[in-house]
């Protein structure tokens, strides 16, 4: 069984390049952060992202389409069950991480 269809947890730049990655590669991929409109803004700028580079020759608009085609915002953790691979890309809070042991 390969994998086919990845999710993300956080939608920050780290996130945004692991999605723009992913659906390059041909993968399917639900894009997740602490709220809906967080994501769907994350894809806008991988779709800014994207022109840029086509403006820079490294996709083509033909490819631009294909990769927001296997790209999808969504809300919450419960869509990513369905996922083959989860990614978890949310910054350590960095407080938080001091006092781990």
């Amino acid at each position: 069984m390969g994998v086919s269809r990845v999710g993300i947890v956080g939608a920050g730049t780290m996130g945004q390049g692991i999605a723009t990655a992913c659906a390059g590669a041909g993968l399917e991929v639900l894009l997740s952060d602490r709220a809906a409109d967080i994501a769907a803004r994350a894809v806008e700028e991988i779709a800014q992202d994207l022109d840029r580079d086509i403006a820079k020759w490294r996709h083509t608009p033909s490819e631009k389409k294909a990769i927001l085609g296997r790209l999808r915002a969504v809300d919450g953790l419960q869509p990513l069950e369905r996922a083959d691979l989860v990614f978890e890309a949310v910054p350590v809070d960095a407080q938080a991480a001091s006092l781990a042991p």
